[in-house]
């Protein structure tokens, strides 16, 4: 699902704005299907999105694959946002955030074609998520999304209930707030829709 604040920055032709909110999606989704759509959709309204590689190293060795060295990539691919870097950084966070979660595995396979489409394949293989780890995101996601829809109900409900102690007098931050709920609210179900 793309979102409105990364319309909105695509929109406004803000590269570094789109360019970290793809960064952010890849942690938010280690299935990187959100990526791959925001990719898509960016790459059609902003055609030079993708920067050429900076030559700088990788770290191949997956033994040192850890969350300082993820942590240190996602910040490289901000200033240096190319294919090369994407690739390494969805191999990197395959391996730590799988390795988070307990008994789960990771299947070493050829990036799809799907993902192909989007970067130029660099010839390495990357890790997708098992089956196993696909549910255990979507579970997440679920939960997620549900907590986001709790909270908004109950600002809408808080709203509700202060404006009915004022005589049913609506302020305009009472009406902001009602709208900032109900795009929550919206959200939230839309992801919903896409598990």
């Amino acid at each position: 699902m793309i979102s409105e604040e990364f319309r909105a920055a695509v929109s406004d032709n803000n590269r570094l704005r789109a360019r970290v909110l793809l960064k952010d999606s890849l942690l938010s989704d280690p299935t990187f299907k959100q990526f791959d759509e925001m990719l898509s959709y960016v790459k059609d309204k902003i055609p030079d999105i993708m920067l050429p590689f900076d030559g700088k190293n990788l770290e191949k060795d997956s033994l040192k694959w850890n969350r300082e060295l993820m942590n240190l990539e996602l910040v490289k691919l901000v200033s240096n946002f190319s294919c090369e870097r994407v690739d390494h950084l969805k191999a990197v966070i395959s391996k730590v955030i799988v390795g988070e979660i307990p008994k789960k595995t990771m299947e070493k396979t050829e990036q799809s074609s799907e993902n192909s489409q989007n970067c130029k394949k660099s010839g390495n293989s990357t890790f997708k998520p098992s089956e196993m780890v696909l549910a255990e995101v979507k579970k997440r996601h679920h939960t997620r999304a549900m907590s986001k829809m709790t909270k908004a109900a109950s600002e809408v409900s808080e709203i509700l209930q202060n404006t009915q102690k004022r005589g049913k007098k609506w302020r305009m931050d009472d009406v902001e707030k009602m709208e900032r709920a109900a795009k929550m609210i919206l959200e939230a179900a839309r992801e919903l829709q896409t598990l």
